[in-house]
């Protein structure tokens, strides 16, 4: 739920200042945390540290938003409404049930390698092959010959 934390604050606002439907407030608090989530990203891409310092910002904002809100009595009945409870009830329950599935089965992994494990690529010969190839001067067609037949 923390991932909520982030846009539905602001998407408390937008929807009680533009008089949306409360139940258009949690689609538009996750797009909000979703885009929050991508400039993130690509925050950390473009430079570690501004990285770390957005996404600091970032979360120390929208917690002392969602203060002033909680104070303010704007957010609380938002919350209460059941086009926003049914839905993030729904959202949990998803998010704990591929949790469970990805500790349901034993795979002789600490617990902490199994996110990782299940969830990164691998290096397969091919993903480091291929570039190589390409680098030589190889066409992609004769690459899939080397690889899949007709040699």
């Amino acid at each position: 739920m923390l991932f909520l934390l982030l846009g539905l604050p602001l998407a408390a606002l937008i929807v009680q200042r533009q008089k949306f439907s409360p139940s258009f407030a949690l689609i538009l608090g996750t797009t909000i945390s979703s885009l929050i989530g991508y400039i993130t990203f690509w925050s950390y891409f473009i430079n570690y540290i501004f990285g770390i310092v957005f996404s600091v910002c970032m979360l120390l904002g929208s917690i002392g938003y969602t203060i002033v809100l909680f104070r303010k009595k704007q957010l609380p009945a938002l919350l209460k409404s059941p086009d926003v409870v049914i839905p993030a009830l729904i959202m949990a329950v998803v998010g704990l049930a591929y949790l469970a599935v990805l500790y349901i089965l034993p795979t002789g992994d600490p617990a902490e390698l199994l996110a990782e494990g299940r969830f990164f690529a691998m290096d397969l010969p091919l993903t480091m092959c291929c570039p190589k190839c390409l680098q030589i001067g190889f066409t992609l067609a004769k690459i899939h010959d080397l690889y899949w037949g007709n040699g």
